[in-house]
């Protein structure tokens, strides 16, 4: 699937002159082309249920629907057994397989699309740019522990759900709603410069973390430790570090 979709870009850079894409027309026997009136309101999947030689489900079809004198419509069918197309498509290795067509007389039905036809260069270019567009894309992820979230909920959500798009959209919604505490917590950078403001002249900060819990502990060295207080925060320790002054410890879940 990403192979066709490299393809699908790539041919947009492709000169026009330059795009060889494969087409291989089916040979007379393993096609019927029928003609049939479209009444109003008719639909063209029924007439081939009604008309078809063989069951449907083993045929891919594609229709023409031409208005003639009077206002009346009709539709040309061409169908082809599926095992016909596959064995035709198998002979042309060609990225996203070549196109397949029927003919009857000088109309030409498409029975299934194929690749653009673009050009090695142009599909090296495209998976250049899709590398570099995915390297943007994670620069937001700027924490191990909200890239760790999401893997992990993206993992358990891949695992638990079948194809249907409304269990994804669910997984989806509850995969936000676990994201959410994590991604509307103030940055440490946030914290640590609105305790730089709240701090008295000659006190540093030692270090600050955050724990899986959301618990923030930070740890300001200062001469006088009675002068340093942070909003917000409550005070959990205090001991003595060499010619450093009095060490002390705040911690809150903001």
């Amino acid at each position: 699937m990403l192979a066709w979709w490299v393809d699908a870009l790539a041919g947009r850079l492709t000169p026009k002159g330059e795009r060889k894409p494969e087409v291989v027309e089916l040979a007379p026997a393993d096609v019927h082309v029928m003609t049939a009136p479209l009444p109003p309101g008719g639909r063209v999947a029924a007439i081939v249920a009604a008309m078809a030689p063989i069951p449907p489900e083993q045929l891919r079809w594609t229709a023409h629907v031409t208005t003639g004198a009077g206002g009346r419509r009709q539709v040309r069918v061409a169908m082809a057994r599926k095992a016909a197309i596959a064995a035709a498509r198998r002979k042309a290795p060609l990225i996203g397989g070549p196109t397949v067509i029927a003919r009857d007389g000088h109309e030409r039905f498409v029975l299934v699309e194929g690749g653009s036809g673009s050009t090695p260069a142009a599909r090296r270019t495209v998976i250049a740019l899709l590398a570099a567009l995915g390297l943007i894309l994670t620069i937001p992820l700027t924490t191990a522990f909200v890239a760790g979230v999401l893997a992990a909920s993206e993992r358990r959500a891949i695992a638990a759900v079948d194809n249907g798009a409304a269990q994804r959209a669910e997984v989806q919604r509850a995969l936000a709603e676990r994201l959410r505490p994590a991604l509307a917590r103030p940055p440490l950078s946030a914290l640590a410069a609105d305790a730089i403001r709240a701090m008295p002249a000659g006190a540093a900060i030692h270090a600050i973390r955050r724990d899986d819990s959301g618990l923030v502990t930070i740890e300001i060295d200062a001469a006088d430790p009675d002068r340093v207080s942070l909003p917000g925060f409550r005070r959990t320790g205090q001991w003595p570090v060499t010619d450093r002054g009095i060490r002390s410890r705040f911690e809150a879940r903001p």
